[in-house]
């Protein structure tokens, strides 16, 4: 059953902006593929785009109030700590474990389409266009990330289904600019656009950080009770350190490695590490409480929409 991760989506003005900045740059002739710029691309990563998810916490015990917090949080350093055994053991497993996580998670951002199908077009399109025109980087990337082991074969298969996920994600994208979405769908075109022209770091970057970071931000904040919205600058601040936290265990691996390396493997494995419990615990509390869960999403009108904004935790 389809729900909207927004009742609606922010403008994606600041996407906007920085796509056609960078556009002009790379015109110019500014290089955006040095290791300065992905450095802070990484860095806004972690400190821009993470902070999302800060609020899962706070939504996850607000939409299961039977549920003790000590257990909402032993459930999620529990998969995160799964995840970072992952990377540590299977880094190749890790990373296409990270890309199936990515599609889904991203998914989300086009619910609006109202068809998972194409929802989900559009998030392997982004994720997979890089192949297409930037294959040699892309292949470094996996390289930095996983290993040399099975880079290149990823990044072939990711080449292959990149033209067909193209086309139905400018489908996808027409049918919500025909439906009244402008904003998702002029995110979604600035995000494939993004994704196809700069170097790869620089436009998932600038994807993470000003349009689906922002959207899930306005999505959890509307969820949240007034009681929550008050404490959660503190939650903020002391989960985005954590985060910053692991970056710094995973940079410290990597020492013998050139800097730009370092960094993409160290934010990137950081975001999937809480990638997962990220998306997982929502469906591990439903089905520890389904019923109590159904019971709160009877309540009124604003109750129940706040919910259903809340990513995957709307009633079924």
């Amino acid at each position: 059953m389809h729900h909207p991760v927004a009742q609606s989506t922010p403008f994606p003005a600041a996407l906007a902006i920085a796509t056609a900045l960078c556009l002009v740059g790379l015109a110019a002739g500014v290089p955006l593929d040095t290791t300065k710029a992905t450095v802070i691309a990484c860095g806004a990563i972690l400190v821009i785009g993470l902070p999302h998810g800060t609020l899962d916490l706070d939504l996850f015990r607000q939409a299961q109030p039977g549920v003790s917090r000590s257990l909402i949080l032993l459930l999620y350093l529990g998969l995160a700590a799964a995840m970072a055994a992952t990377w540590l053991t299977s880094p190749v497993f890790a990373l296409a474990l990270f890309y199936g996580l990515a599609v889904v998670h991203f998914a989300e951002d086009w619910s609006r389409t109202g068809s998972a199908f194409l929802a989900h077009a559009v998030a392997l399109a982004l994720l997979a266009l890089p192949a297409l025109t930037h294959p040699i980087a892309l292949t470094g990337l996996f390289a930095a990330i996983a290993g040399t082991g099975a880079s290149a074969i990823i990044v072939d298969l990711l080449r292959s289904v990149a033209p067909v996920a193209t086309m139905v994600a400018l489908a996808a994208i027409g049918l919500l600019w025909s439906v009244g979405a402008r904003a998702d769908a002029l995110g979604g075109s600035l995000a494939l656009v993004s994704m196809a022209m700069l170097p790869p770091v620089i436009g998932f970057a600038l994807f993470f950080c000003l349009f689906h970071s922002p959207l899930h931000l306005h999505s959890g904040l509307a969820a949240l009770s007034a009681h929550a919205k008050g404490q959660r600058g503190a939650t903020v601040l002391l989960l985005t350190l954590a985060a910053i936290g692991i970056a710094n265990v995973a940079f410290a691996f990597g020492a013998a490695s050139p800097l730009s390396e370092r960094a993409v493997a160290a934010s990137f494995t950081t975001w999937s590490i809480l990638t997962l419990p990220h998306m997982a615990v929502p469906i591990v509390l439903r089905a520890l409480d389904r019923n109590s869960f159904r019971i709160r999403c009877r309540r009124d009108g604003d109750d129940r929409a706040g919910f259903r904004s809340w990513r995957r935790g709307s009633c079924r």
